[in-house]
């Protein structure tokens, strides 16, 4: 069956470490039993406050519980306001409930310092360390099996900062015996760099 490692948080350290619970608006999330939608759909642009979540924002803790089909923001700290800082190194973390959820991430923007082993400033979701320009326009998908957390990492160095990103995850149940295409990992600046495998959930 399908065995899912949380990679980003055993390859990065971060100086944010918040650990209180910060439920999702249920207005966009699905009922757990029935997986109906009652809320934005895929690539909304709902922007209420307890939808979106910046990387390194004290104010907020960083542990999102999750269901089939919340949705939700994340963006890079200053994003729509100006360029992320530099020396920045902090997470975020989304937990399942009682059932297995297919993840899927989609880069609205995507612009960090781009170097080919994302040494200076990197976002890493299921494995995979993103840097530089990403186009928009195709989703990333992964499993996360009930009662599992999965990390988020953000960084930047000294030096050179961009505009940032903004990424939109939503998610909803994985069946018995579904197959899905799922990120395993890679690194870079490109989605040639991404290495998938399609996976069937038991």
């Amino acid at each position: 069956g399908y065995q899912y490692n949380d990679r980003c948080v055993n390859t990065q350290t971060t100086t944010q470490d918040y650990t209180t619970p910060n439920s999702l608006n249920t207005s966009s999330q699905n009922d757990e039993n029935t997986n109906t939608p009652s809320g934005p759909l895929e690539h909304s642009t709902d922007n209420s406050q307890q939808n979106v979540h910046y990387f390194c924002d004290s104010s907020r803790e960083n542990l999102v519980y999750i269901n089939a089909n919340s949705s939700l923001v994340l963006r890079s700290p200053n994003y729509g306001r100006g360029t992320y800082d530099n020396n920045q190194n902090c997470n975020l973390v989304l937990r399942s409930g009682a059932y297995p959820l297919i993840v899927s991430i989609y880069f609205t923007t995507f612009e960090l310092e781009g170097q080919q082993t994302c040494y200076y400033d990197s976002f890493c979701f299921a494995g995979f360390t993103a840097c530089g320009t990403w186009p928009t326009g195709r989703t990333y998908q992964y499993i996360l099996p009930e009662y599992t957390s999965s990390t988020f990492f953000f960084k930047s160095d000294g030096s050179i900062t961009f505009a940032g990103f903004e990424i939109f995850v939503t998610t909803v149940r994985v069946n018995d015996d579904q197959e899905v295409e799922v990120v395993t990992g890679g690194i870079g600046f490109d989605s040639s760099t991404i290495n998938f495998t399609t996976t069937t959930y038991h």
